[in-house]
């Protein structure tokens, strides 16, 4: 199991529109050029720095009757999670109900493809009945090549609501003249952007608060070549003169020269504690009052104590410095990009690099303090201190696993020389875990024993050998080596215990399991109950997994009831923290419990509710969880619906690109077959897959390969095939008997009982089923027998079992009986099969018979007419939810199957076409 918590803490600062200036010179073309183009996806206003570009969209922006949304990025959004973070909380300031989905989607160690995340991007935007904007302001930070290629997907088929405003010194990695070619994209660029004479001379006249001569502006502005920072940086340095701005038009000389000048002649005509705070204020990105204090205090020599913070922040407002709010508080600030690389020029002419070093350490010490570890190492990466920087990483970096935010830390990783990573076991370490969380599991053991290799000396670093115990325990578990799996867990237990460590939950979860399979499964649950019973409420985490440890232990042992209940403690706390991944892994275990009882319409609900998770849900969950819907829909008579979960299951393979995974598809599609009794098929594909049983692909899953080669091999029904389908067996059944899978037990010796009685050992079949039911009966494992068909039952109705077995023969039987029983009774398939809802239809809800839906592709049930009636309201999801008592999750899956069943793309064509037909909804 992977960690789990709320998403990435966001800057929200990030989300405010840029303020007016109070010079701002109006531009009313530019601005009704901008409006014009309400129907163009993608605007692009692309020019140097120091043009206006934000400030002209901002008051676009302002004046325009349209929603809109602002993000401004930096280069730490330059990664594809972090920046689609961004992008929906931007899209929820003005929408909070929308893209949910895509959220839970980030909720997971493996990103979905683009084309799926894209594609859910812009399906819920188009239900949005209201247009909007969304700015990406400073999008030359943007060069990943994912983040491009996602804008480039949202462009070429475009949201109808949603228009895309981007901003930046140059051109985005976009196709841009195939987007200009199909009239998608509307440019300003500098030329657009420079200000007339007029304006220039207005901007003057306004800024000075003054009238200049007229000569000396117009001369100002030519220079100047309509370049409004220039202007900006002309004013500031003319107040105050007699004459402003006569000495400036004699300027001769190239742009960097004039711009130096000019900064230089601002610094210089300012009080020498203001000229240090601005120049000291130009080593961080971003400031406050306090961050200032800091800055502004660190002087060896002498002090600058005739200013603070706050004093030089109201400074810079009055001023009208380049400077802007980040937040409504007016807390954070920055300067205009420009000028603070114009800054930095003169901090580097007046401090030497050991000074400006010393000032940007100070202020990663702050940074770290106010928990902003992003910015603390990136100010240490500037200082050349990447062991100060390694220890920061180490310090902070279980917290962001805890919250599920390893990406973070793979960026940290990132930021630090290589050569200090493999230095330091707590890095490779930490390298370890996340490509653990990426499933790239084949780089740990190489990183293992080099952490291992720096370890052997320092018997100090307690917690790395913790976690260096887990790695080995967790891998010698799935090799079932109960023994000493268990022996390197408990190690990891006493080593992490007390401390706020992932490795720790995961741990106890393997040692639980360990346990179990050495023949302790007494001391592990109650071992397990005892942490659960005295972990403090807070260690919510931690408590998780110590109950799903007994959960799996539960379902090892075919104890079905017991994983039922821990389940559903397990799903209650995940609920109440809001643990996607622990809810997700809880509708898993909860519909094998289900399927495994033959209560399949629940189990139906349970394995859909996980595949709706399955870019949060871990892959082996996943792809064991589309097995067991296939199964379940197979075994509720459903063929073709079955056929075509499959077909999910192997897309899901093919789109992750696991071909490691690709046996399973081959062993699901098999079984299937075998059940609709297409051999020819179940031959093939038993052809492509292993028949060496292990731990690792026994385990509690649904699937196991070698399993159901042995069905294939009792379908043929060949006597040579038939014997080597018992040897198979039980070879399985010894495996699982070694690593204690009573559930892998009970499976082996079920299908062995057929292939005997098929050869005619009906003495050995019944000796055989009289231990299997023995062993099922008290867990009520009743899915093997039922799926064994009519040669099963037939087997049973002629047995005469023992007292103990009766009554759960009598149970099985009335499975086989009960005419109102959700299975069907497998029959050589000879017609049609019927038709069975898909994957996102409602589970409980009968479909509607009425003349008023005989157009329809498929009818709308109950459920879905009440959805279809609320939405003529123009109710939003969270509203439906609460009006039908069913959670917004479901009322998006009841959405999904209404525009399929009704042909339609939104929720305005949904009502439309619901009117036309006259259904409910349109009363």
């Amino acid at each position: 199991m992977e960690i789990d918590s709320p998403h990435n803490t966001l800057l929200r600062t990030k989300f405010h529109r840029p303020p007016i200036p109070n010079n701002h010179i109006q531009r009313p073309s530019l601005i009704s050029k901008l409006e014009r183009q309400s129907k163009v996806p993608l605007i692009l206003v692309s020019a140097p720095a120091g043009y206006g570009k934000s400030t002209l969209v901002s008051f676009w922006l302002r004046e325009s009757k349209r929603s809109s949304c602002w993000l401004s990025l930096d280069e730490n959004d330059n990664n594809l999670v972090q920046f689609l973070l961004y992008f929906i909380g931007a899209v929820q300031t003005i929408f909070p109900d929308v893209l949910d989905d895509i959220l839970a989607m980030l909720d997971t160690p493996i990103i979905p493809p683009l084309p799926a995340l894209a594609t859910t991007v812009i399906n819920e935007l188009d239900q949005l009945e209201d247009e909007f904007i969304i700015v990406l302001d400073d999008v030359q930070h943007i060069q990943d090549k994912n983040i491009c290629e996602f804008l480039k997907l949202l462009l070429d088929h475009p949201s109808r609501s949603m228009q895309l405003v981007l901003i930046g010194r140059r051109d985005p990695t976009l196709p841009i003249a195939s987007l200009r070619a199909k009239n998608r994209l509307t440019e300003v660029r500098m030329i657009d952007l420079r200000f007339t004479i007029d304006e220039g001379k207005q901007f003057l006249h306004t800024s000075m608060g003054q009238q200049l001569d007229n000569i000396i502006a117009e001369a100002l502005v030519k220079k100047a070549e309509g370049w409004v920072t220039g202007l900006h940086l002309a004013v500031l340095a003319m107040q105050g003169q007699d004459d402003p701005g006569r000495k400036y038009m004699e300027l001769k000389g190239t742009y960097a020269y004039v711009v130096d000048y000019l900064v230089t002649e601002i610094l210089d005509r300012q009080p020498e504690g203001i000229r240090k705070g601005l120049l000291r204020s130009c080593v961080v990105n971003r400031f406050c009052a306090p961050l200032l204090d800091v800055l502004l205090e660190d002087d060896e020599s002498s002090p600058v104590n005739e200013i603070n913070g706050d004093a030089l922040i109201e400074w810079l407002l009055s001023h009208h410095l380049f400077t802007t709010a980040l937040d409504m508080e007016s807390h954070w600030f920055r300067y205009h990009q420009l000028f603070q690389i114009l800054l930095q020029r003169q901090l580097k002419a007046d401090m030497n690099d050991k000074e400006i070093a010393r000032l940007q350490y100070h202020a990663s010490e702050w940074f770290e303090s106010q928990g902003l570890i992003t910015e603390a190492i990136g100010l240490l990466q500037k200082v050349t201190e990447p062991t100060r920087a390694a220890r920061l990483v180490e310090t902070h970096r279980d917290e962001e696993f805890l919250a599920d935010r390893w990406y973070n830390v793979n960026q940290w990783l990132s930021m630090l020389p290589e050569e200090m990573i493999t230095q330091r076991p707590k890095l490779l370490l930490t390298r370890a875990w996340i490509a653990n969380c990426e499933h790239k599991l084949e780089r740990v053991p190489a990183l293992l024993e080099q952490a291992e290799r720096l370890l052997s000396g320092d018997l100090e670093d307690s917690s790395s050998r913790g976690e260096v115990a887990f790695f080995h325990g967790y891998y010698l578990y799935f090799e079932g080596q109960a023994e000493l799996s268990q022996e390197y867990t408990e190690e990891a237990v006493a080593r992490l215990s007390g401390m706020k460590s992932p490795f720790l939950g995961e741990a106890e979860i393997v040692l639980g399991l360990a346990r179990t399979m050495s023949g302790q499964h007494g001391l592990a649950i109650r071992e397990l109950e005892r942490k659960i019973n005295g972990a403090d409420s807070s260690e919510v985490y931690l408590r998780s997994r110590l109950i799903a440890s007994l959960v799996f232990i539960h379902l090892t042992r075919a104890d079905l009831e017991r994983a039922r209940i821990e389940t559903q403690r397990l799903e209650g706390l995940a609920k109440r923290a809001d643990m996607r991944l622990t809810a997700a892994w809880a509708s898993y275990m909860l519909a094998c419990s289900h399927l495994h009882a033959c209560e399949l319409q629940a189990a139906l609900s349970q394995f859909t509710a996980a595949y709706e998770q399955r870019y949060v849900l871990d892959t082996m969950a996943v792809l064991d969880g589309l097995v067991g819907l296939a199964l379940t829909r197979q075994l509720l008579g459903f063929n073709d619906d079955a056929l075509e979960t499959v077909g999910l299951l192997e897309t899901f393979v093919d789109e992750q690109n696991m071909p490691q995974y690709r046996p399973m598809v081959h062993s699901c599609r098999a079984r299937i077959a075998v059940l609709q009794e297409d051999l020819k098929t179940a031959v093939e594909q038993a052809q492509l897959i292993d028949d060496t049983p292990n731990a690792a692909n026994l385990f509690i899953w649904l699937e196991s390969p070698p399993t159901t080669r042995a069905r294939v091999l009792i379908a043929s029904g060949s006597e040579e095939n038939l014997a080597e389908a018992v040897d198979l067996l039980q070879t399985i059944w010894d495996e699982s008997e070694r690593c204690r899978f009573a559930c892998h037990m009970i499976e082996a010796r079920t299908l062995q009982v057929l292939a005997l009685d098929k050869t005619g050992q009906r003495r050995e079949a019944f000796e055989a089923l009289e231990e299997v039911l023995s062993l099922a009966g008290p867990g009520g494992f009743v899915r093997p027998f039922l799926e064994g068909g009519r040669p099963m039952e037939n087997l049973l109705r002629g047995f005469s079992g023992t007292k103990p077995t009766t009554g759960f023969i009598e149970h099985i039987l009335q499975m086989f009986e009960d005419e109102g029983r959700d299975v069907e009774i497998l029959e050589p398939i000879t017609s049609q099969a019927p038709e069975a809802p898909p994957i996102h239809t409602s589970l409980t809800d009968p479909p509607v018979s009425s003349h008023l839906q005989q157009s329809l592709i498929e009818p709308l049930s109950h459920r879905e007419l009440d959805v279809l009636e609320l939405l003529s309201k123009r109710l939003q999801n969270k509203e439906i939810a609460e009006q039908l008592n069913i959670s917004a999750t479901t009322v998006k899956t009841h959405l999904r199957n209404i525009y399929r069943k009704l042909d339609v793309a939104t929720r305005r064509e949904a009502t439309e076409k619901a009117a036309m037909l006259g259904l409910p909804s349109s009363t």
